[in-house]
């Protein structure tokens, strides 16, 4: 993967090979490998995701946190 990859260009790619997948759009061959990248995408995305939870966390004290959800 790039290192200049955004979150949303992964889930970009990573939607565009779940419908190439879904339509039968990939040759069977090829099968193997857009899986590996999609699995490549979705381990990025998590990390994104689970950073930007931690960041979240340090800056807004539990109780702030539980304020904005209700």
């Amino acid at each position: 993967m790039k290192n200049k990859e955004t979150f949303d260009s992964a889930y970009e790619k990573l939607e565009e090979i779940v419908n190439q997948i879904q339509s039968w759009q990939i040759p069977l061959e090829q099968l193997v490998n857009k899986i590996k990248e999609a699995k490549k995408l979705i381990s990025y995305c998590e990390w994104v995701i689970k950073d930007i939870d931690k960041q979240v966390n340090e800056i807004l004290p539990e109780k702030e946190q539980k304020d904005v959800v209700d």
